[in-house]
C-alpha cells in the first residue's frame, strides 16, 4: 500500500472456477467462472505498508469454505460458497 487513498481502500478477494485442470489465467478460453468474493474493509487507521494473508480454502461436498486471516493484524474474514 503505497498512497494515503489505497490505505483507505476495501481489498476484494475473487474466486474463480474453471473447466480446465490448470488455467493460467482466467479468460473465456479456460471457461473460467467467477463464484464468489470477499470483500474486506481497512482496519482502524488503514492498511498496514506490508499485509500478509493466509488463504485457506476448503472443499466439501456442497459448500466450499474460504477463510482469510491477515497475518498482521489476526483478524480473519469467512465466506461459505454453495457449490450446488
Amino acid at each position: 500500500m503505497t498512497s494515503k487513498q489505497s490505505k483507505s481502500d476495501n481489498l476484494y478477494t475473487k474466486l474463480y472456477a474453471s473447466l480446465d485442470p490448470n488455467p493460467g489465467y482466467c479468460t473465456e478460453s479456460c471457461y473460467c467462472v467467477k463464484i464468489g468474493e470477499i470483500v474486506r474493509r481497512p482496519p482502524k487507521g488503514g492498511w498496514p505498508d506490508e499485509l500478509k494473508t493466509k488463504i485457506e480454502i476448503k472443499f466439501g461436498e456442497s459448500e466450499i469454505n474460504v477463510r482469510i486471516t491477515e497475518e498482521n493484524t489476526g483478524t480473519v474474514h469467512s465466506a461459505k460458497l454453495d457449490s450446488l
